[in-house]
C-alpha cells in the first residue's frame, strides 16, 4: 500500500544551524532543523537558551534568557545564522520586581560603531521605593551610560558583552552611585 506521508518524510534531511563567527562559544552548532527543500530554511527564526550557549546551567538568568537567530544561507548540510534579538522571560523579571521596590523600564535606540541600529530595552529594580526625582536621575544616567558604552562597540562585541554580562555589570556600578539598586539588566534588544 502506498503511503504518501511516509514517502514525504523520507525525503526530508537534517541540517545543522551554525552560530555566527563573532559569538564566543565552545560549540558553534546551536541546533538542527529538518526540511525537504533548502529554500524553506532561509529566514527561519531559531530561539536558543543562553544556558545552551554558555554552558552555565546553574545560573537562573541564563536559563531564562534567549538569543534569537535568523538563518541566512545554506552551505551543504549546515545553515549559517545571524543574531537578530535577545530577550529575558517575563516570568523571571516579575520574580525580581517585589513589593516595596521601584521598577524602572527604559527603551532606547542606539547606533553601534559599525552602523547597526538597535533598540535596547532595560530593566532596573531599586533596593527601596524612590522618589520621582531619583527615578528621573536614574533614567538620565542610564541613557547616557548606554549611549557611551554601545556607541564604541561593534555588533559582535555587543553580543559577547551581553552574553558574559560585562555590559550589565558596568552600567550597574554606575547606576549604583546615584541610588542603591538590586538588579539591572538588558531585558531585550531588537535590530
Amino acid at each position: 500500500m502506498y503511503n504518501k506521508n511516509l514517502n514525504r518524510w523520507k525525503l526530508k534531511k537534517w541540517y545543522e544551524v551554525v552560530a555566527p563567527e563573532y559569538i564566543q562559544t565552545k560549540n558553534h552548532i546551536i541546533g538542527s532543523v529538518i526540511s525537504h527543500d533548502e529554500s524553506n530554511l532561509v529566514g527561519r527564526i531559531i530561539r536558543v537558551s543562553l544556558a545552551d550557549i554558555t554552558g552555565r546551567i546553574d545560573d537562573d538568568k541564563s536559563l531564562y534568557s534567549t538569543l534569537l537567530f535568523r538563518t541566512t544561507h545554506v552551505r551543504g548540510s549546515q545553515i549559517a545564522s545571524e543574531v537578530v534579538g535577545f530577550e529575558i522571560a517575563l516570568s523571571y523579571l516579575k520574580n525580581l520586581a517585589r513589593s516595596g521596590k521601584t521598577v524602572i523600564h527604559h527603551v532606547q535606540r542606539v547606533k553601534l560603531k559599525d552602523g547597526t541600529e538597535i533598540t535596547v530595552k532595560s530593566f532596573l529594580v531599586t533596593s527601596a521605593k524612590v522618589s520621582a526625582i531619583v527615578k528621573r536621575n536614574l533614567r538620565k544616567k542610564l541613557h547616557v551610560e548606554l549611549e557611551l558604552e554601545l556607541s564604541n562597540k561593534k555588533f559582535g562585541d555587543f553580543i559577547n558583552s551581553l552574553i558574559d554580562e560585562s555590559l550589565n555589570t558596568k552600567i550597574y556600578r554606575e547606576l549604583n552611585k546615584i541610588n542603591p539598586i538590586d538588579h539591572f539588566m538588558i531585558k531585550k534588544f531588537e535590530i
